[in-house]
């Protein structure tokens, strides 16, 4: 299996468009987060070859701009695709969803999307004092675990938790994406980045708003094991 870092505030070279946000191809057809520019996004699809007609379904971790901006547009193009939200996403982005006479799935567990591939449901954060409602994806390999997280405002190791609850016999392979650390002091920093260490994950791939102290920190203590994360990028499972 293939994943494309399709969308991310760095770029592998010129011809893939940066901007704020998130978003990666997980095998062919299965989209997670769409950053937060239909222009930028389906620029970066075209260069990356993704065919956005066969995209079946598309997973968004949390309703923030940054991680929906591209959605309206593939859905505008797509109507067969299926939409994975959480019960906890804003009333507005489920009637826009539903306006379009899409298929909105509300994961409030751990639900499985296909074969080896999963949503955790919802797990609950707070963003500027506020709730929020967030979902990793998780894709069980031969190596291990392969989780997929958006801006992690539940906090990275918490969703972490909830993922080895749900999988208590895996070992975690590879974690990536948003880490939200970027106005974490070091000392904090210092104790998840152990965290990590203690939970034996193998690789990981800290980018989005995860702050550049944070993957600094990250990639001193992985070393070969530091993935850098950019649009353009894709990862071979």
């Amino acid at each position: 299996m293939k994943i494309k870092i399709i969308f991310d505030n760095e770029v592998l070279n010129s011809k893939f468009s940066i901007g704020w946000g998130f978003s990666c191809l997980v095998g062919e057809d299965l989209l997670f987060d769409t950053g937060e520019s239909a222009e930028s996004l389906l620029n970066n699809m075209r260069q990356l070859d993704i065919n956005l007609s066969k995209i079946k379904d598309i997973v968004i971790s949390h309703d923030h701009w940054d991680h929906t901006g591209g959605l309206w547009k593939i859905l505008e193009k797509n109507k067969s695709v299926r939409v994975w939200g959480c019960p906890g996403f804003s009333r507005n982005f489920k009637n826009r969803v539903k306006s379009q006479k899409i298929n909105l799935t509300e994961a409030q567990n751990l639900m499985q999307i296909r074969e080896n591939i999963f949503t955790t449901g919802e797990i609950q954060g707070k963003y500027h004092l506020e709730d929020i409602s967030e979902q990793s994806l998780v894709v069980k390999t031969s190596k291990g675990l392969v989780v997929i997280t958006g801006c992690s405002h539940p906090g990275i190791v918490k969703i972490l938790e909830q993922v080895r609850n749900y999988f208590p016999q895996d070992n975690f392979y590879l974690v990536f994406g948003g880490f939200h650390l970027l106005h974490k002091d070091l000392r904090e920093v210092e104790m998840i980045v152990s965290r990590f260490k203690e939970m034996k994950v193998q690789l990981v791939g800290p980018t989005h708003c995860t702050g550049l102290q944070a993957k600094e920190l990250f990639k001193k203590m992985y070393k070969n094991n530091f993935l850098s994360i950019k649009a353009g990028k894709i990862i071979e499972l």
